[in-house]
């Protein structure tokens, strides 16, 4: 979401980056249930926080906004890491996480493992799961439904708009706030 409704993006492109006044971007993260459609858990940041990041505080939120319990987890390379794996594994949550196409997927031996590190399994396992076939993993596990949480973005977008009008982060927070209110209002 841009910051400000001037094309910052198409400026900051067609100047090759040189732009005096630039305001920057937020990043929404959003967690959708498959089944309605409806987001049922939002984190708004600043364009420099990654997603793999905000996977815990987006499944908490979910966990406490949905009724029924969560049984898979979708997310795409940005959520790939070994806490959120092992967050899931103690949740009794299939992680459908693809995993990076240069991960390990065997434990590093005794000898090389970081003594502080506890080594996830999980990861690994769903790792050589995916590396077997990877087609046949997307579908077994129906990895084409993240696209769920695409299309809410899109939908929010067209919309409401892909900027705000607020000036500051935390009225920024609450117009993002309002505008999926209405989307699930609407859905």
């Amino acid at each position: 979401m841009c910051v400000t409704n001037r094309g910052e993006w198409m400026r900051k492109i067609h100047r090759k980056g040189r732009i005096t006044e630039c305001k920057g971007f937020l990043k929404v993260h959003i967690a959708v249930d498959v089944k309605s459609k409806q987001i049922v858990a939002l984190e708004v940041t600043r364009e420099n926080v990654a997603d793999n990041r905000m996977f815990a505080p987006l499944l908490i939120q979910s966990i406490e906004n949905t009724n029924r319990g969560i049984d898979k987890v979708f997310g795409d390379m940005g959520y790939d890491s070994y806490i959120n794996f092992e967050i899931c594994e103690e949740a009794g949550i299939e992680p459908v996480i693809m995993v990076r196409k240069n991960s390990a997927m065997q434990p590093p031996p005794e000898s090389f493992r970081n003594r502080r590190r506890k080594v996830c399994r999980a990861r690994y396992k769903y790792a050589r799961e995916q590396f077997q076939n990877i087609e046949k993993w997307k579908k077994e596990k129906g990895y084409g439904l993240r696209w769920i949480a695409e299309s809410a973005f899109s939908a929010l977008k067209r919309c409401y708009g892909k900027h705000v009008m607020a000036r500051k982060f935390e009225n920024m927070q609450q117009e993002l706030l309002f505008k999926v209110f209405l989307y699930n209002q609407l859905m």
